[in-house]
This record gives structure tokens, sequence and C-alpha cells, in this order.
């Protein structure tokens, strides 16, 4: 979503002083002009300064502040008021909107802070708005239902306030460094492999905690039940091939898979050495299986196979 959307970033200014762009103009603005209806950003205000910067400057200009929106058009700016079952409960503070539409999606709510402080700012979707209005929006949700609605923080703050609980929780060195941190639009993805079950409950506890979190996947592989998966994944393969007469066992050491037993053929003996290696978290597999009727040396020395990292 990152990459489709458009950030408006509203000044506390208000509706004065600017230029009327048609259209959306995304970053650093006054005020947006909507179509109250249909959600849509009709015209941007921009500060004068910036406007003079943008590309063909005088092209998409269509006003000032005091120009008269048409009918049916509302303007939102930092100043806009938001209520929850008639109580104001902050300021818009984003808009964020589809680039090539430029149909609103989410407003951003931020509540006061005090004198020194700035509160958060709450995601909120467009369908949550019952009504917009010229310097108010008022939510369809009850104030229980607001008070749950994702906070947002940029993904740079996330994830370096998420290494640093990670870094709290997981004393070893080793497994902080085999768990790889991705943070995209608010959603977290723990990735890696950690040797015991605690420790990527830890990790996932970690992520829970960090405000501005609105979703995570988890595929951290735990090395204790990595030889369950491979397996499980090896018996797969041998009951959708029909390779009867197939015996095998697997172990795995630092993501390391050892597998010894006996196959009926050598096209059985590669297909299992795959099947082993798509496991997630297998690094690399040691294919000491034994084709039936061969002698035991042929089935040294040929690994082992590599996964591509």
């Amino acid at each position: 979503m990152l990459y489709t959307r458009h950030d408006l970033r509203l000044a506390s200014r208000g509706w004065y002083g600017g230029v009327l762009e048609e259209g959306v103009v995304p970053g650093d603005v006054l005020g947006v002009a909507l179509n109250a209806s249909a959600r849509q950003v009709i015209y941007t205000l921009v500060p004068r300064r910036r406007a003079a910067k943008l590309p063909g400057a005088s092209a998409h200009q269509t006003g000032t502040a005091r120009t008269e929106l048409p009918t049916g058009e509302v303007r939102l700016t930092g100043r806009a008021r938001v209520y929850v079952g008639g109580r104001a409960v902050g300021r818009v503070s984003r808009v964020w909107c589809d680039r090539l539409s430029g149909l609103v999606t989410h407003v951003l709510v931020r509540a006061g802070g005090g004198l020194f402080a700035r509160g958060h700012e709450r995601v909120l979707p467009i369908e949550a708005v019952a009504k917009l209005e010229d310097g108010r929006v008022t939510l369809a949700l009850s104030a229980a239902d607001y008070a749950r609605a994702p906070i947002y923080r940029p993904d740079a703050e996330i994830a370096r306030d998420l290494h640093l609980a990670i870094a709290l929780a997981l004393h070893d060195p080793r497994t902080r460094r085999d768990i790889k941190v991705r943070v995209e639009d608010g959603h977290v993805t723990l990735a890696g492999t950690v040797d015991a079950a605690e420790q990527q409950t830890g990790a996932v506890r970690a992520a829970e905690g960090i405000a501005g979190v609105r979703g995570m996947t988890v595929d951290i592989v735990i090395q204790e039940a990595l030889a369950d998966l491979v397996e499980h994944a090896v018996e797969n393969e041998i009951g959708h091939r029909g390779y009867t007469g197939a015996h095998f066992r697997a172990f795995t050491e630092h993501g390391i898979v050892y597998l010894e037993g006996t196959v009926p053929s050598d096209n059985a003996r590669a297909g299992l050495e795959r099947s082993a290696l798509g496991v997630t978290g297998v690094r690399v597999v040691v294919n000491n299986l034994h084709v039936d009727g061969e002698p035991p040396d042929r089935a040294d020395g040929t690994g082992p196979l590599t996964r591509n990292r």
C-alpha cells in the first residue's frame, strides 16, 4: 500500500495563503478539497513557495484559498476536528489517497498531546467516516472502536524500536543476528532460524509491544522442529511419486539436513533431496541415501546440495 498511495500531510495553519492546484499534490500541504460524496481529492491547497517549485508551476493552478469551490466539495485542513459520538477526539493530520484515482482511502487523526507533546496519529479507513463537512469529520465509530484504531508511525521508527526490543528479549547475539526484520507500511515480517521455540516467542512478543505495528508475518523456523518438517516434506514426496520401498530418516544440525536410508532409484534419491531443500530454514542437504541394489559407496560424496540464498 505504501507504494500505491499519496500521503498528504496537513499543516495546522488552515485554509488560507496558498495556491489551489488541480488534483493531488502529495507531501506538506495546507489542505485538500474533497468531493464529499465520492471522497475524492479534487484540489490541493499548496503553500505559495512550494507551488512555484512544482513541475509546470502554473499549468494546474486553478486559484487561491479565496477561490469559491464547486457545490458538493468540502475543505479539509489540519484544523478540521474529528468527532466520535458528538465528542471531539482530535484533528485530521494526514489524508491518504489512491495514486491513480485520487480516491481517499484513509484519514489520520492526531489527538491533542498537551503543551510540549504531540498525540498519537490513528489510522482510520475512509469507510469509518460517516460525514464530511468543512472543518469537521464525523466518524461512524464508538469511542471503544476508535480507541482500538491502529497508531501510525513511520516504518523506520518501528524498525528501530523493534531491533532494540529484540536485543533486550534475546540475549544470545547469534540468535539476534539470525532473525531478519522487515517493516513495510506498519506490517512487520520476522524471518530466520532459531534454536528453540521460546526464542521465536520472545521475538514475536517484542514485536507485539511496539507502537505502530499494524500486522505481523512470522516466518521463523525453529531448529528443534526442522527435522520433523523435513521428514513431513520427504514423506509427501514419497507418497506423491509412489516411491515404494523407500525408507529414510532425517536429522539436522545448524540448518544442515542429513538424509539417510534406502530409496528405489537415482531419481527418487534426487527428488527426496530437492524436497528436503525446499523446506524453509534448510540451508544445506547432505544426501546419504543409498539406492537399493547398488554398492554402499555409490551414495557417498554426492552432496551437499545448497540452497541459493
